[in-house]
């Protein structure tokens, strides 16, 4: 007995030391990293881009090493916690004991301590992960394959997995009981179910993925995140929109960043039947260029009731900026080179027509 105690503790110590090596290794690689982007921003050598970006990799570092520090003290603490209760007689026999003793479920006080553990390790793992594909990798190359969110949906479905097992639950009697249980409870779990099965087709189909731009129905704005059951979209007004996934999967939706972000907005403007076409075609490209992604194009689409009218077609990234705000920069734009150059922009004006003679009286 002496032997098999020695041994035990032998590879708990072991066990500890692998943890610890390795939690050192990560600790001082990130340690490294983070003294050179400190040197580099002491040297003072770089464009704001680039300020930005070796900002936004210390803000990483920093979330990757506090989650790491936590799942090296979660696995410590669970790990010693396990041991000792193995080997004190009194807190076994007290740790062991069966509060539900069922063929379905054996819920030992032990198991729901080892729960809090594992919730713990899983959640912080989600976060470790996190951290180190925006560290590894850039948002925009993030956002396109919804890295976060398939990491995010696995892991919290394995973590669910892992505690229904360590809670006691006997896995393998769960399908009978589901085939037994599912005319009744079919109906009420089918949503769910249904939704849980749509949001694994949104982010491995990539229909749509945090970052893009959609329309559904009367609702329009950025995709903020996917959820196991529901996907939030976020509209301009800054309102949060609640989308079942099966409606997204189902109804007809308009996403203007699916293969790529760039998309064309039109912008139509009129002028005097006086002014000079060739400088207005000057004016309205060079406005157009400022914002455009590619060539702006500006298009003579005839001849109006008061005003020659034409349309500024320019290509955004609509992933960055809103169409409304260009639009508003464009016409603000366009207003202030036609001042400067003479050029008029109508508007429509009445004349009224008295029946009777106009009497005035003095």
């Amino acid at each position: 007995m002496f032997i098999s105690i020695k041994y035990e503790l032998i590879s708990f110590i072991i066990t500890l030391i692998i943890f610890l090596l390795v939690y050192l290794y990560l600790e001082l690689s990130l340690k490294d990293n983070k003294n050179r982007i400190r040197l580099i921003l002491l040297k003072k050598l770089l464009n704001r881009d680039h300020k930005e970006k070796i900002i936004y990799e210390m803000r990483y570092i920093k979330n990757i090493r506090r989650n790491l520090r936590l799942l090296f003290i979660i696995i410590l603490i669970g790990l010693s916690f396990n041991k000792i209760i193995a080997k004190i007689p009194l807190l076994e026999k007290i740790f062991d004991y069966s509060i539900i003793n069922h063929q379905l479920l054996n819920l030992k006080l032990i198991n729901l301590v080892n729960v809090i553990f594992v919730f713990l390790f899983f959640r912080y793992l989600i976060n470790f992960l996190i951290s180190v594909i925006y560290f590894t990798y850039s948002k925009d190359k993030i956002e396109e394959t919804s890295l976060d969110d398939i990491i995010k949906y696995l892991g919290n479905i394995l973590s669910f997995i892992v505690i229904l097992s360590v809670l006691g639950i006997n896995l393998t009697l769960l399908i009978p009981l589901a085939g037994a249980l599912g005319i009744g409870a079919g109906f009420a779990l089918q949503d769910l179910l249904k939704n849980i099965i749509a949001g694994l087709i949104i982010l491995f189909g990539k229909i749509v993925k945090k970052g893009d731009y959609v329309k559904f129905k009367e609702f329009e704005g950025y995709i903020k995140e996917v959820n196991l059951r529901t996907t939030i979209i976020r509209t301009p007004s800054n309102e949060e929109v609640i989308v079942p996934n099966s409606m997204l999967t189902e109804s007809a939706l308009v996403n203007y960043s699916l293969t790529e972000p760039i998309v064309r907005i039109d912008v139509p403007f009129g002028v005097s039947y006086s002014s000079d076409i060739k400088k207005i075609f000057e004016i309205a490209k060079e406005v157009g260029k400022k914002y455009s992604e590619r060539d702006a194009q500006v298009i003579f689409k005839g001849f109006g009731s008061s005003a020659l009218e034409f349309t500024l077609r320019i290509w955004i990234n609509i992933r960055r900026t809103l169409p409304i705000r260009i639009k508003s920069e464009v016409y603000k734009e366009l207003i202030e080179e036609f001042r400067k150059n003479n050029i008029e922009i109508p508007f429509n004006q009445l004349d009224i027509w008295f029946r009777n003679e106009l009497k005035i009286k003095k």
